[in-house]
């Protein structure tokens, strides 16, 4: 069953955007998280991503929201996922995005330490 479509604009609050996502963030919602994305980016200042509610996502979304913290990052701005439901979480971690979206507060495992060779 597909998850409602919430096609919300992005809204400004104290010079942050927020967009909401859908519960349902597959194939069929690439364009329109793609379009509140791009909305939220054209008006500047911090963007809130607010993902409680979604229960499936696919890559190309999870793509999608990594693009768009780049170039909020890029441009000197701040990125909050609020409430990041465990389904957005998992997908990330299990495709090693969650540092890149700021969403594991777990510090990096450093690397392997090699023996030094005299």
């Amino acid at each position: 069953m597909q998850g409602q479509r919430t096609d919300t604009p992005a809204r400004a609050t104290n010079g942050r955007v927020t967009v909401t996502c859908d519960e349902v963030l597959d194939l069929s919602a690439v364009e329109s998280l793609r379009a509140q994305l791009l909305a939220a980016l054209a008006r500047g200042g911090d963007l809130e991503i607010h993902a409680a509610a979604v229960r499936q996502i696919d890559t190309a979304n999870l793509q999608l929201l990594c693009a768009a913290v780049r170039d909020v990052r890029a441009r000197g701005r701040s990125v909050l996922f609020t409430e990041p439901s465990p389904p957005l979480v998992l997908a990330a971690r299990r495709l090693g995005l969650a540092g890149v979206l700021g969403l594991d507060a777990s510090p990096p495992s450093p690397p392997p330490s090699r023996p030094v060779s005299s």
